[in-house]
């Protein structure tokens, strides 16, 4: 009984009563209440102490004392909220809030109302009262009480009545702007509001937190799609849908649901869930982002055209599983123009090494994690993603948790999701976009579902996770989370919430499901676990219309076949900290886990030390270049992707990341096969790389600069008269161009001849590491002649090598003939003019 009480209280807490659930054409305005609390369970624990005074207010649930209400259905005998507050200093004062759940505006309401009683043995200021409650707001552009319920903001109590008194006090917001956006309430008590002390201790209960007088827009016809934006090809698409039948949780798809069907011009269909949306303006003041709503919350619909032509939206909508009126149809045209330059969903390659867009295009990565802002909100974003764009960053590993972007993460948000934190992740994707950064979205951390603080301290969220049974979820402990089916189809819930609102961005990378929930394997089982992420991928993989790809993460190499063997993970993700000779020690994991489960590895995390920007042990950054170099040529999907990126800002470490893209960004790396490369007694220098279709990356390090050998001595020896041998070679001559991996300036250049499969190549004189780029030469191949004569032949080279072609009739005088860069490797080149030459000849010059 206690159990279906709580899925109850789950089910029905902080949730607007269904209206409007008839015909199509309802034209009255219709109101209702809105629930704040009913406390029919144990959810007074979500009431925050404010400390604005030196009291320390004790706030419990209480099962044996309930009010009754008639302003919505009450369950009798359910419980209240027990307030004991022990006076300690005179003209002391108390505030305590109590999340609503959903942003509101309180333009909306009339009044708001509540039940309270008193002990009979609560202090009372000697004049017959037993004090006052005073109501404030929330409002979401301050985080935090600022705005009373002027003009009447309390009601006094008088000490002889110690029954149930239902409490009323009008909601004047029309003259108060931040009173538009709302996400929260405080009860303010003072000892001295009714003009003497309060001595001893108050103990009261409240019951029954309700809004009153929401008026809901009325519905005037039926459902409409109106398009937001005009199409364009391979670019975001957004509607809003007007009329549709209030609920009460529009975020619950069994209570509403809106589908959309878009019939391409090829005849193709693809089916996308329309979202529950506010929308909103930031503003920034005192280092603080303050977001404040613009309009009422709406029924939204995105989605990237991949054709250009005709298209039709047939929209679909159920209210409890039955339809509501009939399909809701419209048309638009997506206009003939070229793609973007890059475009396309992220798929896995055919070579199951790297990663491409849907054009097919390679995209290797180069990026770090940005997991949350600081008090800056996403104006932290702005900067870092012009900083990341500018040093040739394209990833960036973003979190939704407690502190940032998380959207049901404390209760009430149990499939009733927070708004603000979902449009600050729009505006963050956005800006993504236009900065060309590709984003990873984990979903959940591991803390919670931890009860004490780790090594780190605050990763202990699961007395306040909304899926906990102490707040009105449906799981007695936190592996019921991975095995309690409620639990397993409320998650899935959110997943269509997050295709829905993010999954039309062809720059969110992937969903990860988890942050290093292994963390957490000492109260979880693993094989729970796994069976959750097998059944959470697979409904991703049926459900997200767009494809995106489908991992999770682990703690350092952490091998855990039951996880990575699985299908519905597209790749591996492996975090590491804390390594000696970091370069190595990627190509050491990344192969191995490459060879065992056939799939992509991404070092998502990556960190010289776990305890924070280790500036005294790294003073010189090598550490943290051979993780960057290390993670880019150890055959993983792009570099190792840091954590401490509020470090790289604040000391603008970018350069790292700058350099590497200025020598890989020229190459083909990341597309097409590429192998691992041997290496034979390379004269004490530690190398890695990999062998491409048009040429090979080496990255190498002087045994003395090692991380962490010598790493805070400032000057070391110079590696003079070093080579490199380079196993199992085909058969040639080839070009080695060297590069400084701290700022991407040359290096050196050599020649070198393959012999017995082995290819020696010599090494400029470094000190610390060396970066490479080996290619044969390049070479010319004739194509037949067209119908009107002209002489075809194609180039092949290196990729993006630059060259100067020249001209002969001779094979004595030369002529300038083409300037070019062979981005893709292969040019086909024409000579028009051989239709009235007898021969002529070419040759290429490297272009240094």
């Amino acid at each position: 009984m206690k159990q279906n009480g709580k899925l109850r209280r789950w089910l029905g807490l902080n949730l607007f009563s269904l209206i409007c659930a008839g015909s199509v054409g309802v034209t009255e305005a219709q109101t209702t209440n809105f629930i704040v609390a009913q406390f029919d369970t144990d959810t007074a624990g979500t009431f925050i102490d404010q400390r604005w005074g030196t009291a320390v207010p004790r706030v419990t649930w209480d099962n044996t004392q309930n009010a009754a209400t008639t302003l919505v259905s009450n369950n009798s005998n359910s419980g209240s909220a027990k307030w004991v507050v022990p006076w300690t200093t005179v003209q002391d004062q108390i505030m305590v809030t109590h999340a609503l759940g959903a942003t509101l505006n309180l333009n909306q309401f009339a009044s708001v109302s509540f039940d309270i009683h008193f002990d009979s043995s609560s202090a009372t200021d000697g004049a017959g009262h037993f004090g006052a409650v005073e109501i404030d707001w929330v409002p979401a552009a301050d985080g935090w009480p600022s705005t009373p319920n002027a003009p009447q903001a309390f009601v006094d109590f008088a000490s002889g009545n110690t029954n149930w008194i239902h409490a009323t006090m009008p909601i004047n917001a029309a003259s108060i702007s931040k009173l538009s956006a709302v996400i929260g309430m405080g009860f303010k008590i003072q000892q001295t509001r009714t003009g003497a002390n309060l001595t001893g201790t108050t103990t009261f209960w409240i019951d029954n937190i309700i809004l009153t007088g929401l008026v809901t827009t009325p519905i005037v016809g039926p459902p409409q799609i109106v398009q937001l934006n005009s199409a364009q090809y391979w670019q975001r698409l957004e509607f809003q849908i007007t009329n549709v039948p209030a609920a009460s949780n529009p975020f619950d798809p069994d209570v509403i649901r809106l589908d959309a069907t878009f019939t391409l011009p090829s005849g193709s269909t693809i089916a996308v869930p329309a979202f529950w949306y506010q929308g909103y303006t930031r503003s920034l003041s005192g280092g603080n982002e303050y977001d404040a709503a613009t309009s009422p919350p709406q029924w939204r619909l995105r989605f990237t055209p991949p054709q250009t032509g005709a298209y039709s939206v047939s929209l679909t909508i159920q209210t409890n599983h039955q339809p509501y009126g009939g399909p809701v149809v419209t048309n638009f045209v997506v206009p003939v123009t070229s793609p973007p330059a890059r475009y396309g969903y992220v798929s896995v390659a055919p070579n199951h090494r790297y990663f491409q867009t849907g054009d097919g295009r390679g995209l290797p990565l180069i990026g770090e994690n940005v997991a949350w802002p600081t008090g800056r909100g996403t104006y932290d974003y702005d900067a870092w993603f012009a900083s990341m764009q500018t040093a040739h960053e394209n990833f960036a590993r973003i979190w939704m948790w407690p502190t940032s972007f998380g959207i049901e993460d404390a209760q009430p948000t149990l499939n009733n999701y927070s708004l603000a934190p979902a449009w600050q992740l729009d505006y963050v994707l956005q800006l993504a976009e236009q900065k060309g950064i590709y984003v990873q979205l984990t979903l959940d951390y591991h803390g919670m579902f931890a009860v004490t603080p780790d090594t780190f301290g605050g990763n202990n969220y699961w007395p306040v996770n909304p899926y906990n049974i102490t707040n009105g979820g449906p799981c007695l402990n936190q592996n019921a989370f991975f095995t309690n089916s409620t639990a397993m189809t409320i998650y899935q819930k959110r997943l269509r919430y997050l295709v829905g609102r993010y999954g039309y961005s062809q720059n969110l990378l992937d969903w990860e499901l988890f942050n290093e929930i292994d963390n957490d394997y000492a109260f979880l089982n693993s094989a729970a676990v796994a069976a959750w992420h097998g059944v959470m991928g697979a409904w991703l993989h049926t459900n997200d219309p767009f494809g995106h790809l489908v991992t999770t993460s682990l703690t350092y190499a952490s091998n855990h076949p039951e996880l990575w063997s699985l299908p519905q993970l597209n790749f591996v993700s492996e975090h590491l900290y804390n390594a000696a000779s970091p370069a190595t020690r990627l190509k050491t994991d990344v192969q191995t886990f490459i060879q065992t489960y056939g799939k992509p590895v991404m070092v998502g995390e990556y960190g010289t030390t776990y305890l924070g920007w280790d500036t005294a042990g790294d003073p010189y950054l090598r550490g943290f270049r051979q993780g960057i170099w290390g993670g880019a040529l150890s055959g993983a999907v792009g570099t190792a992707m840091s954590w401490w990126w509020q470090n790289i800002d604040s000391r603008n470490d970018y350069s790292v990341y700058s350099a590497l893209g200025t020598v890989l960004n020229r190459t083909g790396w990341g597309s097409g096969s590429w192998t691992n490369i041997t290496f034979q007694n390379s004269q004490s220098l530690n190398a890695i790389g990999q062998r491409g279709p048009r040429e090979s990356l080496l990255y190498l390090v002087a045994s003395d600069a090692t991380f962490p050998t010598n790493a805070t001595t400032a000057s070391l020896p110079m590696q003079q008269g070093r080579t490199v041998t380079l196993t199992q070679w085909p058969i040639g001559s080839y070009y080695a161009e060297w590069y400084d991996p701290a700022t991407g300036s040359p290096a050196g250049y050599s020649l070198s001849i393959t012999t017995n499969n082995i290819l020696i190549l010599p090494v400029p004189d470094f000190t610390v590491d060396l970066a490479g780029i080996v290619y044969p030469p390049p070479t010319f191949t004739t194509t037949p002649e067209d119908e009107s004569g002209t002489f075809k032949f194609q180039f092949n080279s290196e990729t993006g090598g630059q060259y100067r072609i020249e001209k002969s009739t001779d094979l004595s005088s030369w002529t300038p003939f083409l300037a070019i860069t062979n981005t893709t490797g292969m040019l086909l080149l024409d000579d028009p003019s051989a239709a009235t030459n007898s021969r002529s000849f070419f040759r290429a010059e490297h272009n240094r």
